[in-house]
């Protein structure tokens, strides 16, 4: 009577196991197709007035400014030496350091020629404004920044940067950007969830589910 109980029992663990593996061979699909676009639309050439004109390149170790990393102007110990020459603001928050890492970053957007010429930066009114609103309460020479500059234009001109329109395609903004970001972090995220981790994992949790399945509940929890 038992070994016909547990026959009966091994058609529908069969199918579950079967639709575990179809649905990993699905998503471990889906998460390697998404990886290639990322590379492809990642492959043309582009030229960094910052240093030079030389190439933008792959970075795949850039730690800061890291949407870059699949076609960027800077290279990591560039960064750090920008980075550390920049006077600091003080009494910052989440939001306010995140935006003056967004402003910062502009020495790695592989799209340099289209605001950076002559030595000078041309940033997006709207980044200006979305600066000085994170950042207004910061501390800058012993003051609020309120104190120094009464909006976002104004902070802009007297960090002597050029100002334009984002519609008009020649300025700064990390709102250009934004698909970058969203696409990083998304990946970043699901990084246990790559081809080489996936399908073991997917296979284990299937033999797992077979294994409690086909086991009575007395038999795990059965003391010797």
């Amino acid at each position: 009577m038992q070994n016909h109980s547990m026959a009966s029992m091994s058609t529908p663990i069969s199918i579950i196991k079967l639709i575990c593996i179809l649905m990993c061979v699905l998503l471990g699909g889906h998460q390697v197709q998404s990886q290639v676009i990322v590379v492809e639309n990642s492959t043309s050439l582009k030229y960094c007035p910052y240093f030079g004109n030389r190439l933008a390149s792959p970075q795949p170790l850039l730690a800061n400014c890291s949407w870059f990393r699949n076609q960027s102007c800077c290279h990591q110990e560039e960064v750090d030496a920008i980075f550390q020459a920049i006077i600091p603001l003080f009494n910052v928050n989440k939001q306010c350091r995140r935006y003056m890492s967004y402003l910062m970053c502009y020495i790695c957007s592989p799209d340099q020629k289209d605001f950076y010429a002559d030595r000078r930066l041309t940033i997006c009114d709207d980044m200006c404004q979305d600066i000085y609103d994170n950042c207004y309460n910061a501390t800058y020479k012993g003051d609020p920044l309120y104190y120094w500059y009464r909006n976002g234009i104004e902070f802009c001109k007297g960090r002597q940067f050029q100002i334009a329109q984002y519609q008009s395609g020649k300025c700064y903004s990390i709102k250009r950007y934004d698909y970058l970001i969203k696409k990083y972090q998304t990946s970043h995220a699901t990084a246990l969830f790559s081809p080489l981790t996936f399908y073991p994992t997917c296979m284990l949790m299937a033999f797992l589910l077979q294994f409690l399945l086909s086991h009575p509940i007395s038999v795990l929890f059965h003391t010797f």
